[in-house]
């Protein structure tokens, strides 16, 4: 019988391969539900819906979990609503480098008011 805190910790393994910080961290993961001790249901987002590594992170989502003893099947839900945001990661995931470019990146959009889909 798994635990939520077992898919929580597993998830922690979990990497987004372009910024080298876990899907717990990079503030991913928006809901975990433990069926019938089980079952794991995950309702994560990814940092942008073009995300070209987005199978490899998702895979790597499953196979973490999987990986636990008693877990019998994983549904993974990606959505966009809400959309990620920087401000969803956590402090330790902020001082990465590539996360820090990144953090400077979106002030520069927000203080010229673009839009993702204007880069």
């Amino acid at each position: 019988m798994v635990t939520e805190k077992e898919v929580w910790n597993a998830l922690k393994k979990a990497i987004d391969f372009e910024l080298g910080v876990d899907v717990v961290n990079l503030g991913l993961i928006y809901e975990v539900k433990v069926i019938e001790g089980k079952k794991v249901y995950i309702k994560m987002t990814l940092t942008t819906p073009t995300c070209p590594l987005a199978n490899a992170i998702i895979a790597d989502v499953y196979r973490h979990v999987k990986s636990l003893e008693g877990v019998e099947d994983v549904d993974i839900e990606v959505t966009f609503d809400p959309p990620w945001s920087p401000d969803m990661m956590s402090p330790e995931a902020k001082n990465c480098s590539v996360c820090r470019f990144i953090l400077s990146e979106q002030r520069n959009t927000e203080v010229l008011g673009l839009q993702e889909t204007d880069l």
